[in-house]
């Protein structure tokens, strides 16, 4: 695989409640947006190469909305959150500033310091909050200045080995066999978005 669409499929284990057109869909999006930049031509080194920073810029999008009109403006609004400095949490991904960039560096490092344990994105009053697998008990804050929503939230997550299974396949010198997607779309799968509502 070398392109973001190729790894679509895959995605779509971990998303299970939406389709690989509607993960397609919310690509094409962060194009037409700036969020992510496309290679032009056809063939072999077009299209949206596959790498953690572009693996992670729509996983956000998808945490982001469900409506494909909003993913472009929430995707954005997420991605402008600010991280909120904590003495508890200063070792947790050190020097990232920003959601995009935590999930990037989940899919980069072997550091135990880096591993995520849970993404929670709070929709209706953008904000995120990552647990490390080292102490999940003081999550990392990625706050946006954006309006709140009001009094009813809605909240999206999934769980961090997302990252360790996402990254070995990315490494892969060979395309998996179809006896090997299955069997990591069936270990994905049980790590699938979740979507939770309820009033603050």
């Amino acid at each position: 695989m070398n392109s973001l669409k190729q790894f679509i499929p895959v995605l779509s284990s971990v998303f299970v409640n939406l389709s690989e057109h509607a993960l397609y869909e919310r690509q094409r999006v962060l194009v037409r947006t700036g969020l992510l930049k496309a290679n032009p031509g056809r063939g072999p080194g077009s299209g949206v190469p596959l790498a953690p920073e572009t693996v992670a810029m729509l996983m956000i999008a998808v945490l982001a909305s469900d409506n494909l009109s909003e993913v472009g403006a929430a995707t954005k609004i997420l991605l402008g959150g600010v991280r909120i400095k904590s003495p508890k949490t200063r070792d947790f991904l050190p020097g990232v500033n920003n959601l995009h960039a935590a999930l990037t560096r989940a899919m980069n490092s072997d550091d135990e310091n880096d591993r995520i344990q849970r993404v929670i994105v709070n929709r209706t009053n953008p904000s995120a909050r990552v647990y490390a697998y080292k102490d999940p008990s003081q999550p990392v804050l990625f706050v946006s200045s954006a309006k709140s929503g009001g009094n009813f939230s809605v909240e999206s997550s999934f769980h961090g080995d997302t990252f360790v299974e996402l990254r070995q396949i990315m490494s892969r010198s060979e395309p998996m066999t179809v006896a090997q997607q299955r069997l990591v779309q069936n270990r994905l799968a049980k790590l699938d978005l979740t979507r939770e509502e309820g009033t603050k």
